[in-house]
């Protein structure tokens, strides 16, 4: 993968650049950014501009021996090591997986874990990065390199990494052999251990911006640019998030629709209609399901935003303004962390394959109590 393929992430691509002209490649980074910002394409497309035969100035070539099997993650120095589940399996190690790894992130770059996963019909399992893998890192890297004058691993969501494999990695992340770089990535450096952090160089990746998310939406899927500024609204700088909308678009007003709707049903507390709506959810695709959660999420952002700034930092559509404009009498500083917690919660469970009307049932209440309470 070459930077140019990269969405935006400019200063990112430039520190990688800088570090490999001037010499100073660190044999040990981590790179932590949220879901969506691209820190795997970025480590990837570092890779094979480090092991690239004819490097231009601001990329790889792309067309040498060495770029082609990395674009297709089948370079012999580039090594891959990322969570697996072994519950139920006889997978040890990454390697087990490497061809399942492949066909997933060629065909989406962007993916999250739980993607990766649910491909493999394994969403619901716990994976991990544990001592297996980590002896099995250590044996091919302390092999010379085979053609480039590197030996890369790129580890991804590290955070995944149990403490025995932390600890049994220390030694070669802190004296690698020769020529080795290590390319961590992860989502949170909260579950990695201090020991681990310490001896890495910790390159933070942000979010993608509003321009970035406009760009790509317009330009790469060819959306309408009404269209693309609705998702931005709701991706926040998430490309996966975005692209999970692209690809199942419903008419736009779908999301404000249905979420008025609920509201309604709520503030009546009309149970019998509650459980008629977390049926019809019910029988929504699961990524609809998690973008209807999230579009929730954001309305409800958007009312404390709009109570806190009269409204001038409000980022809705016009529709959306008014409905918030009226809406925002029921979200305030005594139920806003609450609401957003069972939300998020309920997300993670959706993540997590749970029933979703029994998701949907449960939320109501909690949404019925925290916002419209017995008088």
């Amino acid at each position: 993968m070459k930077f140019s393929a990269i969405i935006g992430q400019n200063a990112t691509k430039e520190r990688f650049l800088r570090s490999a002209r001037d010499g100073r490649v660190s044999h040990a980074q981590l790179i932590a950014g949220p879901e969506g910002s691209g820190t795997l394409p970025l480590a990837l497309a570092y890779a094979q501009y480090l092991l690239c035969s004819n490097k231009q100035e601001n990329d790889s070539c792309g067309t040498c021996s060495s770029c082609i099997r990395v674009s297709k993650l089948e370079h012999p120095d580039l090594h891959l090591s990322f969570p697996i589940v072994k519950e139920g399996t006889k997978v040890e190690k990454s390697d087990d997986r490497i061809a399942e790894f492949r066909k997933v992130f060629l065909e989406q770059p962007y993916m999250p874990l739980r993607h990766f996963l649910s491909e493999l019909e394994e969403e619901s399992k716990r994976p991990l990065i544990g001592t297996e893998e980590a002896g099995a890192i250590i044996h091919k890297l302390n092999y010379k390199s085979y053609e480039g004058e590197y030996k890369i691993l790129v580890m991804w969501m590290a955070e995944f990494m149990n403490e025995v494999a932390a600890n049994n990695l220390l030694k070669i992340i802190e004296e690698p052999p020769d020529n080795t770089v290590f390319l961590l990535i992860a989502e949170s450096t909260e579950s990695i251990l201090p020991t681990i952090l310490s001896r890495t160089q910790l390159i933070k990746v942000p979010a993608l911006t509003d321009d970035e998310m406009m760009w790509v939406l317009t330009e790469g899927h060819s959306i309408p640019e009404e269209e693309a500024y609705n998702i931005t609204m709701l991706a926040e700088g998430n490309y996966w998030a975005g692209l999970s909308m692209v690809l199942d678009l419903e008419d736009s007003g779908f999301s404000m629709q249905t979420f008025r709707a609920w509201m309604l049903l709520c503030h009546k507390k009309d149970i019998a209609g509650l459980i008629s709506w977390s049926d019809e959810m019910a029988s929504l695709t699961r990524e609809q399901h998690k973008n209807f959660v999230r579009y929730a999420l954001h309305i409800f952002r958007q009312c404390i935003i709009g109570a806190y700034t009269n409204n001038e930092l409000l980022r809705a559509r016009e529709d959306e303004r008014d409905f918030i404009s009226k809406f925002s009498q029921f979200v305030h500083g005594y139920n806003i962390v609450a609401l957003m917690e069972e939300f998020n919660k309920s997300h993670y469970y959706l993540e997590r394959n749970a029933n979703p009307k029994l998701v949907f049932i449960n939320l109501s209440f909690k949404v019925t109590a925290l916002m419209f309470p017995k008088k």
